[in-house]
């Protein structure tokens, strides 16, 4: 392993060596705006073309452009939707930086358009929703998993009745399948995977790229249902305060400050500071247990940017959480009632540097690192588990160009350990232990070639050595295609691996009475059970969307259209199917997959007037014994409507419609011995928010809300509530919304 490790180093050394030799036949440069606000930021899909010649190429991503000279013309036209056309005249070898003028910039002309609050892109290879803080602000948002609710490829469901913990799923797959990164740093994952999304206050966020299907292998070999990405509200941001302030029904009130300042040209820092409580709880479905957990949570991070304007941008931050819940029955003094806790602890370091050669725009080396630990202690009832995780990460990237901007690469060595130690006890005496040390140290290359403006290809590979599984690799390839320019046809494949942490995976399992049924040792000795190692899992996902921007009735429109299938080579599979009484965790071979199909149409048939419509379709579960099983507590059919006005006084209404059908439920026993329905009802959620903004921008607004508006809750959210030590107690097998209807109000101020 050792060998092969060496020689797929020693050739990407090669190709670094190999493919930086530039034609000195070509010119480069890069194409910039100065924002009003006084900073230099890229201009992506500029034209650029010699005067009088029909040739043209586009600036990429960074704004820079890669063009072959041609004889007896100097005079080079810069072109770009927005901007003032300028015209170069170009002396030898130098390197061009053109600032193109906005035309916002001219008293005489009007600017007639304006950012949607989610926008996909037309240029990435892979299909990336943003949503910005546009959108956020169309609900309280008041953490990463609360944001999606106007999101339709996206669902967040509870893990259980009584913690009070949502995770999402994407393509029908849970929290664990999807890569979570924080501006393309890792996010939480492992032990933290399905309640990490609860760790990042929604008013942090500045925008959220969600990437469907396989992403890129310069982010790592995890993601299979695809990327969230978090971008947090940077130091450099010309507002030196913005506060946010939130109360809402069941207790629960919020409080975030973040604190920016500049304090050179080149420096700049800021101060996040989030903490939230509930102060009581509450019971609105009368089933004697605690609808939302009481607890509070601190969540405070500093971080710093450096950049010297030649170059070279280093920033980094230091993060710690601490979140704790409490609940079960109502009258939780008592020791013989069912109680429960959760206490989460996080720490994070994290430093990113980067250096844009000045004389070579397309060139640059990028440094990524990050150190993080995750604590978790839960009880319930008479359930524990403890789990601690310690993660070290290394990501270095080298990109360049191949000849000419239509031939990009990255490359690149990468390093992740982690650091596992778990302890659980499910409902018998004997407590299961779980210790791992992993260390993968990573290769990669990933070729991007541009055809023009209508097609891209991106190529990517990566090879990593696990120390328990070995060398493995990871192929993966995108396409997008655009025979006009309003039009995107994109096609992506690739293979995913990732190692399963099965007692932090399931935790809201324990909020029942079933008997974790995992393979393991009984270690004599210390009396304890420990479990084995799986395989890692495998999978494959192929996917394509069209997308299609179009006027209607003069506004802007879009419709898109996607579907992805993923194919498990070897999965982990909790399965509350074949007992009422147990879950058991064992590994699947090429027997599970899902399907996935979505179809969204945005429009603005008035002015100020959004309309989304969407509706999605999943088939995802796995095959036991020839008998096929949808995965639990997913509605196979999901439709969604959300309308979004604004009148020109800054008040803005925004309602939302989600409409979940049937989902399959595991095998259930009420405490009579009668077995529970196979299927849970279909329902509809409403959302409503009525906001004013005193200022253009939304940032500066007073909110009111209500989640649920028509007060729908499951029913028996909780099988055998009344009986909680009984062999049937179940809290897991949530479907649907257990609290009722949620108003809230709140503000937030820029300053």
């Amino acid at each position: 392993m050792i060998r092969n490790a060496t020689i797929l180093l020693g050739c990407l050394l090669m190709s670094i060596v190999t493919i930086n030799a530039q034609n000195q036949s070509e010119l480069n440069g890069v194409v910039q705006e100065k924002t009003i606000n006084g900073k230099i930021e890229p201009i992506i899909g500029a034209q650029i073309q010699w005067l009088g010649e029909t040739k043209t190429v586009l600036t990429n991503a960074s704004g820079q452009f890669q063009i072959k000279r041609v004889s007896n013309n100097n005079q080079l036209l810069i072109q770009c939707i927005g901007f003032v056309s300028d015209t170069i005249l170009v002396k030898n070898n130098q390197l061009i930086t053109v600032q193109l003028i906005s035309n916002t910039a001219l008293k005489e002309v009007a600017i007639q358009y304006e950012r949607k609050s989610t926008e996909i892109s037309f240029i990435d290879p892979w299909k990336t929703i943003t949503m910005n803080e546009k959108e956020l602000f169309k609900s309280a948002c008041c953490n990463l998993s609360e944001s999606f609710e106007t999101n339709p490829a996206i669902d967040v469901s509870s893990n259980d009745a009584l913690t009070g913990t949502k995770q999402i799923q994407l393509l029908g797959l849970a929290s664990q399948y999807t890569q979570l990164t924080q501006e393309m740093t890792p996010g939480t994952r492992g032990i933290a995977s399905q309640i990490g999304y609860g760790y990042t206050p929604g008013t942090w966020i500045k925008s959220i790229q969600v990437t469907k299907g396989i992403g890129s292998v310069v982010n790592g070999f995890e993601s299979i249902a695809g990327q969230i990405n978090t971008e947090l509200h940077q130091p450099d941001e010309p507002e030196k305060i913005f506060i946010n302030g939130y109360y809402g029904a069941g207790g629960r009130s919020e409080f975030n400050l973040i604190v920016q300042e500049k304090n050179t040209q080149k420096f700049s820092q800021s101060i996040l500071i989030h903490g939230n409580k509930t102060w009581y709880g509450t019971d609105h479905n009368h089933d004697g247990f605690i609808d939302n957990p009481i607890g509070n949570q601190f969540n405070g991070m500093y971080r710093f940017k450096f950049e010297n304007k030649k170059g070279l941008m280093i920033q980094g931050g230091l993060r710690g959480l601490s979140d704790s819940k409490n609940s079960g029955q109502t009258n939780i003094t008592s020791d013989s009632l069912y109680a429960t806790s959760m206490t989460s602890n996080r720490k994070e370091l994290w430093v990113k540097s980067g250096y844009v050669f000045p004389k070579k725009m397309y060139k640059s080396i990028g440094l990524q690192m990050q150190f993080s630990q995750q604590n978790i202690q839960t009880i319930l009832g008479r359930n524990f588990y403890t789990g601690v995780q310690n993660s070290n990460y290394m990501n270095l990237i080298y990109q360049s160009i191949i000849v000419s901007t239509n031939h990009k690469f990255k490359t690149g060595i990468s390093l992740l350990n982690d650091q596992y130690q778990e302890s659980c006890k499910a409902i018998s005496d004997t407590v299961m232990e779980f210790k791992r040390n992993d260390y993968i140290p990573g290769v990669f290359y990933e070729y991007t070639a541009t055809f023009g403006p209508r097609l891209t290809i991106v190529g990517g590979f990566r090879a990593d050595l696990h120390s328990l599984f070995g060398l493995f690799t990871t192929p993966r390839i995108h396409i997008k295609y655009s025979p006009i320019q309003t039009i995107a046809i994109r096609a992506s494949a690739g293979k995913g691996y990732r190692t399963a942490s099965v007692l932090g995976e399931n935790i809201g399992l324990l909020s029942s009475s079933r008997k974790f049924n995992i393979p393991g040792i009984f270690d004599d000795n210390h009396q304890k059970y420990k479990v084995t190692n799986f395989d890692q899992e495998k999978a494959w996902n192929l996917g394509g969307s069209f997308t299609w921007n179009f006027n209607l009735n003069y506004r802007k429109a879009l419709v898109s259209i996607d579907y992805f299938y993923t194919f498990f080579d070897n999965q982990i599979i909790a399965d509350r199917y074949q007992n009422s009484d147990e879950v058991a965790i064992y590994q699947l071979n090429r027997a599970s997959r899902s399907h996935s199909f979505q179809i969204q149409f945005d429009a603005e048939p008035i002015k100020h007037l959004d309309i989304r419509l969407a509706y999605r379709y999943l088939n995802a579960g796995f095959n036991r014994n020839d008998i096929f099983y949808m995965q639990p507590l997913i509605a196979k059919h999901r439709a969604f409507l959300t309308v979004s006005y604004q009148t020109y006084s800054y008040w803005n209404m925004d309602y939302t419609i989600q409409w979940n059908g049937e989902k399959q439920l595991p095998l259930l026993i009420t405490n009579e011995g009668v077995r529970g329905p196979k299927y849970s009802n279909a329902f509809f959620i409403h959302y409503i928010q009525l906001s004013k903004s005193f200022k253009k921008k939304a940032g500066n607004a007073i909110y009111i809300g209500a989640e649920n508006l028509l007060n729908f809750m499951q029913d028996n959210a909780i099988v055998n509530a009344a009986n909680p030590w009984s062999r049937n107690f179940d809290a897991s097998a949530v479907w649907g919304p257990i609290f009722g209807t949620m108003w809230y109000l709140g503000f937030r101020w820029r300053m």
